[in-house]
Order: C-alpha cells, then sequence, then structure tokens
C-alpha cells in the first residue's frame, strides 16, 4: 500500500509539473503575441547612405546644380547609375563652358565622357581653339610686319588666311 501511494505521489508530481511547464509556455506564447501586438514589425526600409546621397545627388541634378550632383555621383560611384548621370552633369557643364567660350574647360570636362554628344561637342570645342588660334597668329603676324606683308597673310581685314 506504501508503495501504491508512493508511485500515485511521484506519477502526481509528474503529472504535476507537465502542467506547469504547458502553462508556462502558454504565458511565453501569449506574452509574446501580446508584445508583437504593442510594437508591429516594421515595414517601412531603412534608407541606406547611398540612398540617401543618391536623391540628394538626382535633386541637385533636377535643380541644374551640375557641378555638386557630379561631386555627389562620383563619390557614389557604380551605385545606380551614378556614373550614366554624372557623365550627363559634365557635358552640361562643358555646354556652359563653351557659352562662355571656355573651350579649354569643356575639353577638359568632356575628354573622358563616352557617347555622341560629347564627342560632337569636344569636336565643336577643338574646332573653335584651332579657329581661335588662326586668329592669333595671323593678328600677331600682322602686328609684327610691314603693311604689305600684313595684306599678304590677312586678306584685306577679314581674318581669314
Amino acid at each position: 500500500m506504501k508503495k501504491k501511494l508512493l508511485v500515485m505521489l511521484a506519477l502526481c508530481m509528474m503529472l504535476g509539473g507537465c502542467g506547469i511547464n504547458k502553462t508556462k509556455n502558454e504565458d511565453i506564447a501569449s506574452e509574446k503575441t501580446k508584445n508583437e501586438e504593442i510594437a508591429p514589425e516594421k515595414t517601412e526600409e531603412v534608407k541606406t547612405m547611398e540612398e540617401t546621397k543618391y536623391e540628394q545627388a538626382v535633386d541637385l541634378y533636377e535643380s541644374g546644380d551640375y557641378e555638386n550632383a557630379r561631386i555627389l555621383f562620383e563619390e557614389l560611384g557604380t551605385y545606380n547609375d551614378s556614373t550614366l548621370i554624372k557623365n550627363k552633369c559634365l557635358v552640361e557643364l562643358a555646354k556652359a563652358g563653351m557659352n562662355n567660350e571656355d573651350y579649354k574647360k569643356a575639353i577638359e570636362l568632356l575628354t573622358n565622357v563616352p557617347g555622341d554628344e560629347a564627342a560632337n561637342l569636344l569636336n565643336q570645342c577643338n574646332e573653335k581653339l584651332k579657329a581661335a588660334s588662326e586668329v592669333l597668329a595671323v593678328e600677331y603676324v600682322v602686328n609684327q610686319s610691314d603693311e604689305e606683308m600684313a595684306n599678304q597673310y590677312y586678306k584685306n581685314g577679314a581674318g581669314t588666311l
């Protein structure tokens, strides 16, 4: 009888312990659900530094601030289409240089820019510089020579050779 009582007591303790664990597991699960309800998962993506810098560069480009946009796109390297837009910035800066007759600066900007537009602008700049050099050469000859020689190189003041 004592043995039966001890076995039953042991069984009760084991079963009672399982019930406690089950309750603890249920408590943990319900606590987790409560926490999820209080602080739901974040669905918004956090922007990386590159994404933020890229958006700033695009804003600068769209507002016409090509120099600062170029700097940011250059810092971004190959991120997204940064190289392409950086080259567009260089073309726009070169056009501004050409409008100000700063052909050397435009050539410097366009030298490593791929594409037909850059190549055409580069050719235009080179032609303008060549023409300007010819005019300077003629003016030098005219100023350094006598009138007869000047007329030979500078046809009646037309500015052509």
